[in-house]
C-alpha cells in the first residue's frame, strides 16, 4: 500500500511538471543565460550555506545548470521528445565550464537536499529513510530530486554501450560513483528507484569482458546496486534480488572463451548480494529453483527433442551453476543448505534425460556441480555409478576415426559436434574427464567411514574395464586410479576401527580426517584449480563465505543422503508432489513462461537451441 501511495505522489509530480511546461512560452537562445565561473561559484555558495537549512532557490538554479549540461538544448530525453522548448534557461559554451558544472553539482547538490530533508549522512539506515515519505518538505523538493536523476540517467544511458564503456570508462565510473550520496534520496520514490536500478543493471550486464573493462565500470555499477538493496527500505531489496537474477538469466545464453569471465563475474556478484539478507535470499532462491524444476518437469512430460533442448543448453546450465555457487557460499542448514536437495533433484533429472553421448559435456558439468554441493553441504551424493556407466559404454571401445583436430575444450561445451564422437581426441577427452571426476568424487568421501563399502563395486568395475580395454593410455589411467582408491580403503579400514563408535552414532561427515588436514570442500577446490577450470564451469567459491562456522576442522553435521540413482527404474515422469509440490496450473501459466526460441547449433558446442523465455512474470 505504501509503495502504491508513493507511486501516486510521483505521478502527481510528473503531472505538475508537465502542466508547468505547457504554460511556458518558447525561448530563443538570446533569452538564455550563459554560465560562467562567477555565476556558478555564487550559486554553489548560496546552495551549500553552512549556517542555513538549505537554500531551495539556489538548489533549483544549480540543478537547472546541471540539466543544461546533461541534456543540451539540441538533445532531448524520451520524456521531452514532444517538447520544443529548451530543457534549461542556461547555456554552456565551453568544455571547461561544462566540466565545472558537472563536478560542482554532483559534489554539492546532495548537501542542500540533505539539509532540507533533515538527513544526517552518518546516521542513514533503512528505518530512518522509511520516514522520509512523511517529511513535510518532501513534496517541495521532490521535483528537484526527479530533475537531478532524470538528467544524470540521460547522460548514463548514452554511455552504456560497450564501445563507450571501453573508451570513456573513467567518466562512467565517476558518474556512477557520484550517485552514492544520492541513493538514499530514492527511498520515498520507488518508481524512480526502479528506473535507476534498470540503468545500473545495463552497465552491470554489459557484454564487455572484465579484462577490457580497465576502469571496472561493471564493478562500480554493482556497488550502487548493492547499496540500493542494503540501504533502501520497503520492497527494494526484494526487487534488486529479483531483477538482478532475471538479468543474469537473459545474459547467460552462451559460455565461451570470449564471455566466460563476464558470466562468472555476474554470478559472483549475485552470490555476494544474496549473502546480505539470507531469509530473503532463501525465498528468492527457492522461487527460481522451483522455476527450473517446472521447466524440467515440462521437458520430461512432453518427451520431445525440442523440450529436452530447453533444459540442455547453456542458459539452463548457467542458472544451475549460479544456484550451486549461491548454496555453496551459504551451505549451513540455517542458511541455504536445505535448498541443495531440490537442486540436486533437478540436476539428477537433467542427467537422466541427457542419455546421448553427444551430451556428455553437459553431464560432466552437472556432476561437477553435484560434487561441489556434496563437499560444501556435507551431503552424500553418489555420482560414481553414472561415471562408470559412461566409461564402460560399449561405443567407446569401438574403432576410432583418425583425426588431426585439436582436443575439444569441454569447459566451453554442452555437447559434442556432429560426427565427432568417434574421433580419437573426443574419446580421449571423455575418458580423461571421467577419471578426473572419479578422483574428485572419492576425494570428497576419502575420510568417510563408509568409503570401503562405497568404493568396492567401483574398483571392481574399473578392473574389469582394464581387462577389456585395448588402449594402453586408458588402462594406465584406470590402474593409477584403482591403486589410489585401494590406498584410501586401507586407510579407512585401519582408522575406523580405532573410533570406538558404532556407525549409527557417527554424526561427523569426515570422522577419519587427520589433524591439520583440509576439509573436503577445500581439497576439492584445490583439485579444480589443478584441473585448470578456474575460468570454466567448475570455478565456484566453495565453502562458507558468509559465516565462519564452516572453518572448523570437523563440523558436527550429520551425513545426509540425497536420492541416489536408481539404475533399475527409469521413471518417465516426475510425481506432481516432487520438487514442485501441488502446483496450481493457472499459477504455472502466469508465473512461468515456457516459450521456446529456435536457434542454430554452434559449431564448437555452444548449443543455444531451445532457449527459455526468462521474462519476468509481471
Amino acid at each position: 500500500m505504501d509503495d502504491d501511495d508513493d507511486d501516486d505522489d510521483e505521478e502527481e509530480v510528473y503531472d505538475k511538471k508537465n502542466s508547468k511546461k505547457s504554460k511556458k512560452s518558447k525561448k530563443n537562445n538570446n533569452d538564455m543565460i550563459e554560465i560562467d565561473n562567477n555565476l556558478l561559484n555564487a550559486t554553489i555558495k548560496k546552495a551549500v550555506d553552512k549556517k542555513g537549512d538549505g537554500n531551495f532557490t539556489a538548489l533549483k538554479k544549480l540543478l537547472s545548470m546541471f540539466r543544461a549540461a546533461c541534456i543540451p538544448s539540441g538533445a532531448t530525453s524520451k520524456e521531452d521528445e514532444d517538447d520544443e522548448e529548451p530543457t534549461s534557461n542556461f547555456l554552456i559554451t565551453s568544455p571547461e565550464v561544462y566540466e565545472q558544472v558537472m563536478v560542482a553539482c554532483l559534489e554539492n547538490a546532495y548537501i542542500t537536499m540533505y539539509k532540507i530533508l533533515d538527513i544526517k549522512k552518518d546516521a542513514i539506515t533503512p528505518e530512518s529513510l522509511s520516514k522520509l515519505k512523511e517529511h513535510p518538505k518532501l513534496k517541495k523538493i521532490q521535483l528537484q530530486i526527479l530533475s537531478f536523476f532524470k538528467s544524470i540517467l540521460h547522460t548514463l544511458v548514452g554511455l552504456h554501450d560497450a564501445d563507450a564503456i571501453s573508451k570513456q570508462g573513467r567518466v562512467c565510473v565517476y558518474l556512477i560513483s557520484s550517485l552514492e550520496p544520492y541513493i538514499p534520496l530514492l527511498a520515498p520514490l520507488p518508481r524512480l528507484a526502479k528506473g535507476v536500478l534498470k540503468v545500473l543493471l545495463k552497465f552491470w550486464a554489459s557484454g564487455i569482458a572484465p579484462i577490457d573493462d580497465t576502469a571496472n565500470v561493471r564493478g562500480h555499477a554493482f556497488l550502487r546496486i548493492r547499496q540500493m538493496a542494503i540501504s533502501l527500505p520497503g520492497s527494494m531489496t526484494e526487487e534488486c534480488y529479483r531483477i538482478i537474477y532475471l538479468t543474469y538469466a537473459r545474459q547467460c545464453k552462451s559460455f565461451s572463451e570470449l564471455n566466460s569471465t563476464s558470466v562468472l563475474f555476474m554470478a559472483q556478484c549475485i552470490t555476494e548480494l544474496y549473502s546480505y539478507n539470507i531469509p530473503l535470499a532463501y525465498q528468492q532462491s527457492f522461487l527460481y529453483i522451483r522455476q527450473l524444476a517446472l521447466h524440467l518437469r515440462s521437458a520430461i512430460l512432453k518427451k520431445s527433442n525440442e523440450s529436452v533442448r530447453t533444459v540442455t543448453n547453456w542458459q539452463f546450465l548457467n542458472c544451475i551453476r549460479l544456484w550451486t555457487r549461491v548454496i555453496c557460499a551459504m551451505p549451513n542448514e540455517d542458511q541455504l543448505g536445505a535448498l541443495s536437495f531440490p537442486l540436486v533433484q533437478i540436476i539428477l533429472g537433467i542427467i537422466q534425460i541427457s542419455t546421448s553421448l553427444y551430451l556428455l559435456p553437459l553431464n560432466f558439468h552437472l556432476i561437477t556441480c553435484l560434487h561441489q554441493l556434496a563437499a560444501s553441504t556435507n551431503s552424500f551424493i553418489s555420482t560414481a555409478s553414472k561415471l562408470i556407466d559412461i566409461l564402460t559404454n560399449p561405443d567407446l571401445l569401438l574403432k576410432q576415426t583418425p583425426s588431426t583436430a585439436a582436443a575439444p575444450k569441454i569447459q566451453y561445451m554442452v555437447k559434442y559436434g556432429n560426427d565427432t564422437i568417434n574421433s580419437a581426441q573426443v574419446r580421449d577427452s571423455i575418458v580423461n574427464e571421467v577419471i578426473l571426476l572419479l578422483r574428485q568424487e572419492f576425494e570428497i568421501y576419502r575420510y568417510h567411514v563408509g568409503l570401503p563399502e562405497y568404493s568396492y563395486l567401483i574398483i571392481k568395475k574399473l578392473k574389469l574395464f582394464i581387462k577389456k580395454c585395448k588402449i594402453p593410455r586408458w588402462k594406465d589411467l584406470c590402474r593409477a586410479l584403482c591403486s589410489q582408491l585401494e590406498q584410501y580403503v586401507v586407510y579407512a579400514k585401519k582408522h575406523r576401527t580405532k573410533l570406538g563408535i558404532i556407525p549409527k552414532n557417527i554424526e561427523s561427515f569426515e570422522p577419519l580426517l587427520p589433524a591439520g588436514t583440509a576439509e573436503a570442500f577445500i581439497r576439492l577446490k584445490k583439485l579444480l584449480v589443478n584441473k585448470g577450470t578456474m575460468n570454466s564451469v567448475s570455478e565456484v567459491t566453495l565453502g562458507n563465505s558468509v559465516s565462519n562456522s564452516n572453518n572448523s576442522k570437523n563440523r558436527p553435521v550429520k551425513s545426509k543422503s540425497v536420492n541416489f540413482y536408481d539404475d533399475g527404474d527409469d521413471n518417465d515422469e516426475l510425481p506432481d508432489n516432487e520438487i514442485v509440490g501441488d502446483v496450481d496450473e493457472e499459477d504455472d501459466e502466469e508465473s512461468y513462461d515456457e516459450n521456446v526460441e529456435e536457434d542454430d547449433d554452434d559449431a564448437d558446442g555452444n548449443d543455444k537451441v531451445g532457449t527459455l523465455d526468462w521474462s519476468d512474470s509481471d
